[in-house]
């Protein structure tokens, strides 16, 4: 292979070649049999490796010839001219693949791929995939080994955004590229914003089994990247990392381990760890050629530089070759049980490598990273084949109620919370998550119920049996929260119940000019309960009182849209609304799908109401608000056109979800209507149901939150 460079004097040049081969370096003015000198450094995952000042003779066309010897980044600095910084990446050559280990892996596309067949992959994910290029490293990777040059590769990236992106511009984003090849690498932001990771699993399972289902693809999932700010986020991911490894395998889908591919051996400390993986980062996330190590261990932490995508591309390669994921030494397993003293995890490791086995394990909660170690520094001491057994105290779960205060960001359910543990042996400390086995048989599985009365039947699970309870509302709120409590044999079953009294969209039309006295016939759903008051780290109400941000609101359907009510005190200056709708038909309603929304608030002192990135850009909600006192009255018409719809949606009913973000004297305080999380996924959307009289009975919404 040859790699030609073109050269000038202002930026930077790159280019990638493999190990090995000969790459051609163009310089404009290089005069045939003219000498360039140049100082030449090498960035490997251990640092830079110095190669001195050399002198190489043009060619008789004024090009260099040069041969990699080493995988890495070459920078070549010139001494002979004007000054110059070129930079090369020099990849090992990709092992030699296994057709029958190709084929296992992409059982769809795989033959297609070696036979030389048009393939297209796609990279789905955040500002990782946005702004790094593992994805064509590995389109590379391909074309060497199996000699197919019509390898295409498509990226479709949301910086910033959880898996929820990609789902909802599945239709306008994915659909029309029609991959044959799928990766999908997302975490960090899910993770960091706080959403729950079942909601994470079951969006990405959707993809997952949307596009088999549309166009065969072959999926490939990569597990989000270390984040090394601090040691508190170091490895914040990795209980996702290992959540998405789980997942995989229920869905016999292949997953690179792309957490440990830049995690790396470790340090002796998380300290050194991180310092060990400074190589792989670079100063800004818009600099990928270059190194933190360059502006002394600061800069961009979270997303890896070309060095790091290159160790990506070779875990994803690796992976979409059929080779086996490398074994960890230790295997873990935890169970957890009731102490006196509250909830004890029996964590227990098996020696699993051939050899004997000494270090240190410290044992930290998956959801609280600036949280004390649970335990530190255990030393185990394992032969070969042999297990140990560890007793884990978590201080603040006393009773079974207070898993419910655990942070939904970290778990599948609370009553099974995931650990980081981390294994230092030999001065290497290497991180690993685990999910918690629940204490007993008992549980109650999550559950979304529509009842038409105060009593409902919920499930519960023990052992295999199947258990059915009756619940009741309480009678004197629309919305809620209470605890439902089993205790059985010793064990013992705690959800948290949600419920949410659908919201009224009366048909009819409305002036929009903030006077509501149209609407006095409606039923007023409440936006400021103090069981509405929560985000994603659980009950958070910075409101002296309720009366201080306590919107209600209302809708009324016209042929082209809706009309929106809302009435609400206090200063709302800094506050801000999203609204959400979810209109597929009622049957999907709950389900991982795509959505549209809109938000609203004051900007440059004006009151405005803009569309969300789903809806077409030319729609125009109009608004208006009135002040009397100290209650503001708002009012919208919110065409269908902003859900892609020329009239109402569904049979009679349609998602719904609302969030207000207060900003009051004392902090923030966001109030979800029927969310008891994080309002950006449909499967927690309440319902807004179309009717003619304002006295139709309205249901209400469910939900089970184990």
């Amino acid at each position: 292979m040859v790699c030609l460079l073109t050269i000038n004097t202002i930026h930077a040049q790159e280019s990638i070649t493999f190990v090995g081969e000969h790459c051609l370096i163009d310089i404009p003015d290089l005069h045939q049999q003219q000498p360039f000198t140049f100082s030449l450094r090498v960035l490997t995952r251990e640092g830079w490796l110095d190669k001195g000042k050399q002198t190489h003779i043009a060619d008789s066309s004024g090009t260099l010839r040069f041969t990699p010897d080493t995988q890495g980044v070459f920078e070549f600095t010139t001494i002979s001219s004007k000054p110059q910084t070129i930079r090369l990446l020099a990849m090992d050559i990709p092992s030699a693949l296994d057709r029958k280990a190709l084929l296992k892996a992409l059982p769809q596309h795989g033959q297609r791929l070696l036979d030389g067949k048009p393939i297209t992959i796609l990279a789905m994910g955040d500002s990782v995939t946005a702004t790094g290029i593992y994805h064509q490293l590995l389109g590379k990777m391909l074309r060497k080994v199996t000699g197919n040059n019509q390898i295409t590769v498509t990226v479709k990236a949301h910086p910033g955004k959880s898996v929820d992106a990609s789902v909802r511009t599945y239709d306008s984003d994915i659909k029309p590229v029609k991959p044959d090849i799928g990766l999908l690498m997302y975490g960090l932001n899910d993770q960091g914003a706080g959403g729950a990771m079942d909601v994470y699993l079951k969006q990405t399972r959707w993809l997952c089994e949307q596009l088999k289902a549309d166009f065969g693809t072959d999926m490939l999932l990569l597990q989000p990247t270390p984040h090394i700010e601090s040691e508190q986020t170091a490895f914040r991911t990795i209980a996702y990392a290992q959540a998405l490894t789980t997942l995989a395998d229920e869905l016999d889908l292949p997953v690179a381990q792309t957490f440990d591919a830049i995690w790396g051996i470790g340090g002796q400390s998380i300290a050194q760890s991180m310092r060990a993986m400074q190589p792989l980062y670079p100063p800004h996330y818009s600099k990928q050629w270059q190194t933190m190590l360059s502006q002394d261990g600061k800069g961009d932490t979270i997303h890896p530089n070309i060095l790091g995508h290159l160790a990506l591309a070779q875990a994803a390669y690796n992976r979409i070759t059929g080779q086996p994921n490398p074994p960890k030494p230790l295997q873990y397993k935890a169970q957890n049980t009731w102490g006196k003293n509250g909830l004890v995890t029996q964590l227990t490791i098996t020696n699993t490598s051939i050899t004997h086995r000494t270090g240190m394990l410290s044992v930290y909660r998956a959801d609280h990273w600036t949280a004390p170690p649970l335990a530190d520094s255990l030393p185990y001491d394992s032969a070969s084949g042999k297990s140990q057994t560890f007793n884990i105290n978590w201080p603040t779960i006393k009773l079974p109620e207070d898993l419910l205060t655990l942070r939904a960001s970290g778990y599948v359910t609370h009553d099974q919370p995931y650990l980081a543990i981390t294994d230092t042996h030999h001065g290497h400390l290497t991180v690993q998550g685990i999910q918690t086995q629940r204490a007993g048989d008992m549980y109650y599985p999550p559950q979304r119920i529509v009842t038409d009365g105060p009593n409902f039947h919920v499930q519960m699970r023990d052992g295999f049996s199947r258990i059915i309870q009756t619940l009741t509302l309480p009678d004197d709120q629309p919305v809620g929260l209470f605890h439902a409590k089993t205790q059985r044999r010793n064990n013992t079953a705690i959800a948290q119940v949600s419920y949410t009294q659908f919201a009224q969209a009366l048909i009819g039309k409305a002036t929009i000019d903030g006077d509501l006295s149209e609407w006095t016939q409606h039923t007023w759903s409440p936006l400021g309960n103090p069981s509405q008051a929560c985000w994603t780290n659980g009950p958070v109400d910075n409101r002296n009182s309720p009366a201080e941000c306590d919107p209600i609101f209302s809708f009324k359907c016209a042929p082209d849209g809706l009309y929106m009510a809302i009435k609400v005190k206090g200063d709302l200056s800094k506050d801000h609304l999203t609204v959400l709708f979810d209109p597929r038909p009622s049957t999907e309603l709950g389900k991982v799908g795509g959505y549209y929304w809109l938000n609203a608030g004051y900007s440059n002192g004006t009151f405005q109401v803009r569309h969300g990135e789903t809806s077409p850009g030319n729609v125009r909600i109009t608004s208006a608000i009135q002040a009397h006192g100290d209650q503001s009255h708002i009012e919208m018409f919110i065409p269908f056109a902003l859900m892609n719809q020329s009239q109402w949606p569904t049979d009679q009913d349609m998602g719904l979800s609302l969030w207000w973000a207060h900003n009051g004297p004392n902090g923030k305080t966001n109030l979800l209507w029927s969310d008891r999380g994080h309002p950006w996924n449909t499967t927690h959307f309440g319902v807004l149901r179309r009717v003619k009289s304002p006295d139709e009975f309205l249901p209400t919404l469910v939900q089970i939150w184990p």
